[in-house]
């Protein structure tokens, strides 16, 4: 009781040194921006980055040692999911993340534009502004004029401005899938080290994490490359079917496009991050229970696994594709059926391997 006590209260004050600790960082840090005249940017990705980032190395080294490599790969994973989900979310709340308005109404520049070169040769000279009929919504509408320029001019600024706000919204949209395909790989591993059971899925995922940045290459182990090597999870259906279920993102690329085949069904948790389930199907017509105990085993090893019901999709593999560039593990396909189901899989036998 009194070593539980003593863990809470080292625990508050860690947590108060941390707050404390962010706040100088953070002034200290400004101050040097202010001082140097460095752009906040410019200083955000570097010093505050590294600075922030020292807490978290910190866990994985000493996980590392103290031999929890569970923890030391987690930690890298949760904490890219809380800054890009939580931290981003609520600074949302406290200052919104503006966009400038001028970026969401930049097709009103063109039509400015557009409207002089129609209708402004016969503009008197300095004149401040015009009205003009708008053919896009037949509506008449008041153009803002600078007087020291052409109209020729003024439609230029207009384009100009146009094309300007233009490129800033591709990059908007561009940095906004970027960020969501990141969060989905996050997930997608969060659920691959839900799963994992021995050292040797730990070595794949903590792969994976080296692959995409998350995790600094090391010098290469020759222990480590006697591991055995993780592999699918093997079942077998109240019917005799043989099926199987990716552990992490390599597997589950394996398994769907080098192991199943054109008529073997593919299973799949919708919309949530989860492992990809096979069917191997002999090309023969499936019984509805072993479709059934398929989906049950593809709700359990996902995101979902904890929900009363979860939906599933699944279809023959020869329909499942993946996109060109994609993370492992990612596919598309555009036609499937859906089944909902308990994420229950007692009664399913497992294959000891």
């Amino acid at each position: 009781m009194v070593a539980m006590m003593q863990s809470i209260v080292l625990l508050l004050v860690g947590f108060v040194l941390l707050i404390k600790g962010a706040d100088f960082f953070v002034e200290g840090s400004s101050s040097v921006a202010r001082a140097l005249r460095i752009p906040s940017m410019i200083v955000g990705l570097t010093i505050v980055a590294m600075g922030t980032s020292l807490p978290e190395l910190a866990v994985s080294v000493t996980a590392s040692v103290a031999g929890n490599n569970a923890l030391a790969v987690s930690n890298v994973i949760g904490s890219n999911l809380f800054n890009l989900m939580l931290v981003c979310g609520a600074c949302a709340l406290f200052a919104p993340l503006i966009v400038q308005k001028d970026t969401l109404k930049k097709d009103k520049y063109k039509v400015y534009g557009e409207l002089i070169n129609t209708y402004g040769y016969n503009l008197e000279e300095g004149c401040k502004s015009f009205q003009a009929l708008n053919y896009y919504t037949n509506e008449e509408i008041t153009i803002p004029l600078d007087a020291t320029m052409t109209p020729q001019e003024n439609a230029k600024k207009y384009f100009e401005r146009y094309n300007k706000l233009k490129r800033t919204a591709q990059a908007l949209e561009e940095q906004i899938a970027d960020t969501e395909s990141e969060i989905l790989h996050l997930e997608s591993i969060q659920a691959a080290l839900d799963i994992a059971r021995q050292e040797n899925d730990l070595s794949q995922i903590k792969e994976e994490l080296t692959e995409y940045g998350y995790i600094k290459k090391h010098a290469s182990n020759n222990k480590r490359k006697m591991q055995s090597k993780s592999k699918p999870l093997h079942y077998i259906s109240s019917d005799g079917y043989h099926i199987y279920v990716g552990k992490n993102n390599y597997q589950n690329e394996e398994l769907t496009f080098k192991f199943a085949t054109g008529n073997d069904w593919w299973f799949h948790a919708k919309k949530m991050a989860g492992s990809h389930v096979i069917v191997k199907s002999n090309n023969e017509e499936l019984p509805d229970r072993t479709f059934e105990e398929a989906g049950r085993l593809a709700g359990y090893y996902s995101s979902g696994r904890t929900a009363p019901k979860v939906e599933i999709d699944y279809i023959q593999k020869k329909h499942v594709k993946k996109p060109n560039g994609s993370k492992p593990g990612f596919v598309v396909y555009y036609t499937n059926y859906s089944l909902i189901i308990e994420p229950d899989i007692s009664g399913i036998q497992l294959v000891e391997e």
